[in-house]
């Protein structure tokens, strides 16, 4: 019998309390082969860019790890994370994040990840919701993302202190071009940026003095807050901008 994993082969920053690393391979995906090459073959379900050392795939090959499954994009670059875990060691602020060539995986169309519970609650989440932010509005622009169940802090040891929970998610058409989605992105940001903010006000920096107008334009009540709008709605002030209707 052999294993099949699909997930996520990456770079990774990692400040602790007791050291630093700038970069070394992570992915949860690259871990369970190498853990689980120990004890029955292994057929590898992932994505790398050309930047993925190529010394770190023939270490997994000689393990028995089967790559065939492997997507190397060459002009692209590796999934990227950065976080600083403290002293439990299970707490960590996530610094940075950079999908990379995980922006654009057409191959997987639905399937149920595993994440930290509260992790969980933003990305299903939905508009005027308390755990509703950029990431839950950025993810829906490639999927329908819903709760799937949560999992027993019990079946892991040691045993952390948070709790798991699966998310759901169905892929769909993307919304719109890929400037479109630049443009729309960058208005999730400043939105996100300055959340207790009007519409106005938190866009004024991208949207210039005719902030309002633009809003109107994209049929947006420019007295809103950025938490209260779906995709679809960020996506009609980033085709503004696209079009040129802006004074920066």
């Amino acid at each position: 019998m052999s294993l099949v994993v699909v997930g996520s082969m990456a770079f990774d920053a990692i400040e602790t309390p007791f050291g630093k690393s700038d970069k070394i391979i992570g992915g949860a995906a690259t871990y369970i082969a190498w853990c689980a090459s120990n004890f029955t073959p292994v057929k590898q379900i992932s994505v790398v860019g050309g930047d993925f050392p190529q010394s770190e795939l023939d270490a997994l090959t000689n393990r028995g790890v089967i790559l065939e499954g492997v997507q190397i994009k060459k002009e692209e670059k590796t999934f990227f994370w950065s976080g600083k875990y403290h002293l439990d060691m299970n707490t960590r602020d996530t610094l940075d994040t950079q999908l990379n060539v995980l922006e654009n995986f057409p191959s997987i169309t639905r399937g149920v990840v595993m994440v930290q519970s509260e992790v969980a609650d933003r990305l299903a989440a939905s508009a005027n919701n308390k755990d509703y932010g950029s990431p839950t509005a950025k993810a829906n622009w490639w999927a329908n993302l819903k709760l799937a169940g949560s999992v027993s802090r019990s079946v892991f040891w040691p045993v952390p202190n948070v709790d798991s929970s699966l998310v759901r998610f169905d892929r769909h058409q993307e919304l719109g071009s890929q400037r479109e989605r630049e443009a729309t992105f960058l208005v999730i940001d400043h939105a996100f940026a300055k959340r207790r903010k009007m519409l106005r006000s938190a866009l004024s920096q991208i949207l210039g003095a005719k902030a309002e107008q633009i809003l109107f334009s994209a049929g947006i009540d420019p007295t809103v807050r950025g938490e209260v709008l779906t995709i679809k709605q960020f996506l009609a002030i980033g085709q503004q901008l696209v079009n040129g209707n802006s004074t920066k």
